[in-house]
């Protein structure tokens, strides 16, 4: 199942431009609010107040639905199931990007394409360099959320590439 997975950084803009049909589409946090999704995937609960998703994706959390609910006023459903057997180092290092990344292999992927893993900067899918991504996005963050996925693509077993300009 060829699957992408849009992030927020600002080469998210490429999978407007893209060429394949994708048989299964993740949003991360709130690339949902500029392309339609059948997943989203966040770990922020901000996400629910702040941002409205195109459509009506399924949500994958790891946050239940009560908690969901009782933060943004409003029932939500929870798709949650298990990750399975990951690696160790996966739970402690866990990045919203990570997750998108287990979750489409868990739902069947047989390649990813990532929209918008730029890990570089402030920039984000609007070109802006907001307040929030300069609070949280220093080179630090991004060394290390680039090593935690080098160490995941070493231990997937399926073809993930990265479109970028």
């Amino acid at each position: 199942m060829r699957t992408a997975i849009i992030s927020c950084g600002p080469s998210a803009k490429l999978y407007e431009k893209r060429t394949i049909d994708y048989d299964l589409i993740i949003g991360i946090n709130y690339a949902v609010k500029y392309y339609q999704c059948d997943w989203w995937i966040f770990q922020d609960v901000g996400q629910l107040t702040e941002y409205t998703p195109l459509g009506s994706p399924k949500i994958w959390t790891i946050h239940t639905a009560d908690y969901l609910s009782n933060k943004a006023n409003r029932p939500f459903k929870v798709n949650w199931f298990d990750l399975g057997v990951v690696p160790y180092w996966f739970w402690p290092s866990i990045w919203t990007a990570h997750t998108a990344l287990m979750v489409a292999y868990k739902l069947g992927a047989s390649s990813i394409d990532c929209y918008g893993f730029d890990m570089v900067g402030n920039g984000d899918i609007t070109g802006i360099s907001t307040v929030e991504r300069q609070n949280g996005r220093t080179t630090g963050r991004w060394n290390r959320e680039k090593a935690d996925i080098d160490r995941m693509l070493t231990w997937l077993p399926i073809s993930v590439s990265f479109i970028k300009e």
